[in-house]
């Protein structure tokens, strides 16, 4: 019942076409083979979020302890 609905939807026809149409053409995935600067972006981002979340911890005990 759920798979009719969706199929009466057109737009979601239109997108799952659009998809087999990009593998019947060998196009590649886009996760396959990252690119530098992706993997760049993510450690980058992967370390920030840690200084962030480590700031915090820091500043949490820093602010909690009794002089």
């Amino acid at each position: 019942m759920v798979l009719a609905a969706l199929l009466q939807d057109s737009g979601v026809v239109v997108g799952a076409l659009a998809l087999l149409q990009a593998l019947e053409e060998g196009a590649q995935d886009p996760t396959a083979n990252p690119e530098p600067i992706g993997l760049f972006r993510f450690f980058a981002g992967f370390f920030l979020i840690l200084i962030i979340y480590s700031g915090a911890w820091l500043f949490t005990y820093w602010i909690s302890k009794d002089e």
